[in-house]
């Protein structure tokens, strides 16, 4: 007749830092205890321990291995698995509590399941206490697992159920790994949004203002999972024709754009994202891989809006490519004398300028483009006999120089790409198109990603973005580009990102560039959080600064990768990511997610769309923001649109936080800081 033996859950941990090779030899010992635990072989032995412990008896595996075991009854509780000399020290202070939790094992080794004991640890401090359900499920937990891991004490108990034969009871590999590492404050093998996909449904909607609270307080990964009631109505929203999408900084604006398109994949659709940037479109690429299936992930391409026109271009064989430095085209000096004689107005200069900012950013190809086109902002109004004499003495020879060549501005292969879909040359495989910071398109990138959400009279095309965080091109009339939005249009007004300190001070800032706007935010956020404004009188003040408080909050238990520095320029940003690395905190450029513990470095053009539990705004200084050595190239009227789009470039960067701002600066402030303080 079988004996009975039952297995500690210090027994499997010890038995899980084993080599293969030597679990291999204990699983062998136990099928021989198992048949006969009086056998000769095992060399049973009993060991001295510290007064008021249970007896504990040596059992031999072979030469190198001892099982330590006690007495229940007719049987053995096996405790743990050591080598021989671990063996006959005393191993009172390793082996715990006399006994846990345990496994029995009546019949054979297949048949593990959990008993009851009446000494067992019932009262003991919970292992996961410190953690959220949240946080707990993001590792893979289905519920019923969730609720068996909430009664867990030791960790043995975690090494145990990888063991565990039931569904409910065994955990895979991965997820106790994650439980592992979650435990021990580790990095996760892989990135928190895919983990989470394992375990919850692709997302949930807070009942009440407790549940929002919680879910704001998550993991920095973690907290998107929820869906505001708002949210879902606009992820869920009829498809067939084109919905506008706004709202200021940290409303969830990219959170919407994830779920739409994961909802329209779920639907059958092929889907494709676009953004302007390529740190926006690798943070939602990693993202949608982490709440899409494998099924909903091969029809979806996640691309910037110019890697989209250049495959496109290659497609239809006109292998168009961009031009190289700043893309700017010039015009010949010897038209100066005829334009002069139409109009003293008319110089050079201004003849430049006006075709890098109205010809070329619209890429224009014929005079009557050119002739009805709205130059709103540009200062000098133009008659029509004005801009007769630019196109004909200048602006149609540059025009023409462009389309014959292969190497052409943006505007013209996007242009070129577009026309080509619109006569039929080329066909797209798309059902559906999102775009996210769509403010940041220009006039043809427009009418491109539109031309690709066009299948028959459905007209699938999510925009979403925000006018005010506009930092690069100005905006077009989406009317006026055949996109109908009237009666689409969604506004987001609650801000869930930033926490209360940051909001209001993005408040602050945001009513100087759309003065009225801000009457209509509220705050979704529990949290106060922190912003910190802080000039400094060195460059090398400035710096210790901000090492000091990265160090500060990585030693908190920050991941260094919810931390980000923002810089206007990039050099600048080195000069940070430098001092970092050389105080031995670990960097990365924003968009490189090979690093997942590294603090994030940057420029504030290139974190649109991303965001951080933490972030420094360095170098606000004088001359710095708004840039001086770029002010210094536009023409004297258009200042002050020149330093509109450096606040919103300064907005964008604040934004990207969600407890901790810091914007910092040494010597004479930006005068953009004045902005930013309590009246």
């Amino acid at each position: 007749m079988s004996n009975t033996i039952s297995l500690s859950f210090s027994f499997f941990a010890s038995m899980l830092k084993l080599s293969k090779q030597g679990q291999r030899r204990v699983s062998n010992f136990l099928e021989k205890l198992h048949t006969d635990p009086a056998r000769p072989g095992l060399n049973i032995e009993k060991l001295h321990m510290s007064k008021g412990r249970d007896e504990v008896y040596s059992l031999r595996v072979d030469d190198g291995l001892r099982v330590l075991a006690t007495k229940l009854g007719s049987g053995y509780v096996l405790l743990q698995v050591c080598t021989h000399d671990n063996a006959y020290r005393d191993p009172s202070s390793s082996i715990g509590p006399p006994i846990a939790t345990l496994v029995d094992v009546p019949e054979s080794l297949g048949g593990i399941r959990q008993i009851p004991k009446s000494h067992a640890i019932t009262d003991a401090p919970k292992l996961f206490a410190a953690f959220t359900d949240l946080q707990l499920k993001a590792t893979g937990l289905d519920p019923k697992q969730l609720e068996m891991v909430r009664t867990w004490c030791t960790e043995d108990e975690l090494a145990a159920s990888i063991y565990a034969p039931d569904p409910i009871s065994h955990l895979s590999d991965e997820v106790a790994d994650g439980l592992d590492r979650l435990l021990h404050g580790r990095p996760t093998a892989k990135p928190l949004d895919k983990a989470l996909s394992a375990a919850l449904t692709p997302t949930w909607t807070p009942s009440n203002w407790d549940e929002l609270s919680n879910a704001l307080a998550e993991p920095f990964a973690a907290w998107r999972r929820f869906l505001p009631k708002e949210f879902r109505a606009i992820v869920e929203a009829d498809p067939e024709q084109p919905l506008l999408v706004r709202g200021p900084a940290g409303s969830g604006k990219t959170v919407v754009a994830m779920y739409r398109a994961q909802h329209l994949l779920s639907r059958g659709l092929k889907v494709l994202v676009v953004t302007f940037n390529r740190s926006l479109k690798n943070y939602i690429s990693a993202a949608l891989s982490g709440i899409c299936s494998d099924s909903e992930l091969r029809n979806l391409n996640v691309s910037t809006v110019h890697s989209m026109a250049l495959q496109y271009s290659n497609l239809a064989g006109l292998r168009l490519r961009p031009l190289d430095g700043d893309g700017e085209v010039s015009i010949p000096p010897t038209v100066a004398g005829e334009l002069f004689r139409v109009s003293p107005k008319l110089t050079t200069a201004f003849a430049a300028d006006e075709l890098k900012r109205v010809v070329v950013a619209r890429g224009l190809v014929d005079p009557t483009e050119y002739y009805l086109c709205s130059r709103a902002g540009r200062g000098l109004a133009l008659p029509l006999i004005h801009r007769k004499a630019l196109w004909d003495n200048c602006f149609g020879d540059v025009v023409k120089q462009i389309q014959d060549s292969r190497q052409r501005p943006w505007p013209y292969i996007v242009r070129a790409v577009r026309d080509e879909l619109d006569r039929g040359a080329i066909k797209h495989e798309f059902d559906a198109v999102i775009v996210d910071e769509v403010q940041d398109l220009d006039e043809q990138e427009l009418r491109f990603v539109s031309a690709l959400a066009q299948r028959g009279k459905s007209h699938r095309l999510t925009l979403i973005g925000d006018a005010v965080q506009r930092i690069f091109v100005a905006g077009s009339c989406l009317q006026s580009l055949g996109i109908a939005t009237t009666g689409r249009t969604r506004q987001l007004n609650t801000v869930y990102r930033n926490s209360l300190a940051i909001e209001r001070v993005l408040r602050r800032l945001r009513e100087k560039l759309e003065p009225g706007a801000s009457k209509e935010i509220v705050s979704g956020s529990p949290n106060e959080g922190e912003c910190v404004l802080r000039g400094l009188p060195t460059m090398e003040s400035e710096t210790s600064f901000v090492v000091k408080r990265v160090k500060e909050l990585i030693a908190s238990g920050l991941p260094g990768s919810a931390i980000a520095v923002l810089a206007r320029r990039n050099f600048v940003a080195a000069s940070f990511r430098y001092a970092l690395n050389s105080a031995k905190v670990s960097t990365c450029m924003l968009e490189d997610s090979s690093f997942p513990q590294s603090v994030r470095v940057g420029t504030m053009s290139s974190c649109k769309g991303l965001e951080f539990a933490a972030v420094f705004v360095v170098a606000c200084r004088k001359n710095e923001l708004p840039l001086r050595q770029a002010k210094v190239r536009i023409p004297a009227d258009e200042s002050d649109a020149f330093d509109q789009q450096e606040k919103n470039l300064l907005y964008v960067a604040m934004g990207r936080a969600r407890d901790h701002l810091f914007v910092t600066w040494w010597g004479e402030p930006s005068p953009f800081i004045r902005l930013l303080e309590a009246d």
